[in-house]
């Protein structure tokens, strides 16, 4: 299902499994494509987007409740007859969509059990418990072994309300949500999700090394297909890390998200630095928003307010007086210092590189494999700046930046002289 040349799977201190490069990975390689063990289109998209590739469609139900719909005869074929038939139970259920939608990833799995024993047992690996005493869990349980109760099942099948509630918990934490066209400035939705085996053990930084793209309404059949694309050069045995959501997203609701859908507290170096500024601004009451910043479009006011924030904080520390920083604030704003990223922020530099300009957008860029006027293999290992100027790619919006407009950007606010 995955194309791993270039990593391999590591049990690492205190970060669990983990992917890491199996040898130096230069900027915009792709170090993992990976296919789908299996796909699910979700509730509220279910009669735009086609039940086998997520791609628009506009063609026949497959059954006369309307439960998937596909973009032609040959997905329709292929679809299988028993999780049609599965799927057309839900129509008469009492799901609310996010019920709806667990339902549908359960007989997603389950199916997937009855075709194909060893990719359900990748499943299985990912990580994830969940609990049996759950109300939820016993709803959707008692709804599928009603729904799957015709299927040609083998002696040995698996189905229990232990294992439907494990699968619900995998799926959460290691599901990847395939993003359908805008359909408003700054408004994305999920079209359907993907349990991608390989994939699923990439760990989250805040400030990540990697990002994945999709291309779902491309022609041919691997279209979910996902890639892992490298946002900078890697050395050999560097853990490879994506961010689990928009690297725009503040403190607070990265904490809550990662805590309360991945069991876990981030303590990278950018959550410490800014947890320090929450705790100094007595929760952002002072100062700027991070939301505010990340999202803001101009370049220049990027990198003031990230270096503003950081000076307060170093202020903070020092025992300076409040004027002190309103001082240094008001001089930035009046544009007679150029602006700099100094070591009080070493993170700035990231934003204004890898955060996708468009407004609104909130996506990642990286730079586009194989292009042709660079050789990624060739730059010399001693150009420390060699992948500053190379052609990005937005993961999110698919803007394209050249180095060209990047370094004329620099320039215009004066980051680069």
């Amino acid at each position: 299902m995955a194309n791993n040349e270039l990593i391999k799977r590591l049990e690492l201190p205190g970060r669990g499994r983990a992917l890491v490069t199996t040898r130096r990975v230069r900027a915009g390689e792709i170090v993992l494509k990976d296919s789908p063990s299996l796909l699910y289109v979700v509730s509220t998209a279910s009669d735009r987007f086609c039940g086998t590739c997520l791609r628009m469609c506009s063609g026949p139900d497959c059954t006369d409740f309307g439960a998937v719909r596909f973009c032609s005869a040959e997905c329709s074929a292929s679809f299988p007859k028993d999780l049609c038939s599965a799927l057309g139970e839900l129509k008469k259920a009492e799901f609310v969509s996010e019920e709806e939608n667990q339902a549908r990833f359960l007989l997603a799995a389950y199916h997937l059990q009855l075709v194909s024993s060893e990719e359900f047992e990748k499943l299985l690996v990912l990580e994830g418990e969940g609990t049996v005493d759950d109300e939820g869990v016993s709803k959707l349980h008692s709804f599928v072994e009603k729904a799957v109760q015709s299927w040609p099942w083998k002696a040995d099948r698996k189905l229990s309300p232990r294992l439907t509630a494990d699968l619900l918990v995998k799926e959460a934490r290691n599901g990847f949500g395939l993003m359908a066209p805008n359909e408003k400035p700054g408004e994305r939705a999920v079209r359907g999700y993907g349990l991608y085996t390989t994939a699923a053990f990439i760990n989250h930084e805040c400030l990540p090394n990697c990002c994945r793209f999709e291309y779902v309404d491309k022609a041919g059949k691997s279209n979910t297909d996902i890639y892992i694309r490298a946002m900078h050069d890697l050395e050999p045995e560097t853990e490879i890390s994506i961010s689990y959501f928009p690297i725009n997203w503040p403190y607070e609701l990265r904490q809550e998200r990662l805590e309360k859908e991945y069991g876990f507290k981030c303590t990278c170096e950018r959550c410490d630095t800014e947890q320090a500024w929450s705790d100094v601004e007595n929760g952002g009451e002072e100062g700027l928003e991070e939301e505010e910043t990340q999202d803001e479009a101009s370049l220049e006011k990027v990198v003031q307010e990230l270096n503003l924030k950081a000076s307060t904080l170093e202020s903070a520390r020092n025992g300076e007086e409040e004027k002190n920083i309103e001082a240094e604030e008001d001089e930035e704003q009046d544009g007679e210092e150029d602006v700099e990223i100094d070591g009080d922020f070493e993170h700035a530099m990231f934003f204004v590189k890898y955060l996708c300009p468009v407004e609104d957008c909130g996506g990642t860029m990286a730079p586009i494999p194989q292009q042709p006027d660079t050789n990624l293999h060739e730059r010399s290992d001693d150009d420390e700046d060699a992948d500053l100027f190379l052609t990005m790619e937005c993961n999110m919006c698919g803007h394209v930046r050249t180095g060209d407009e990047f370094r004329k950007d620099l320039e215009e606010n004066r980051i680069l002289e």
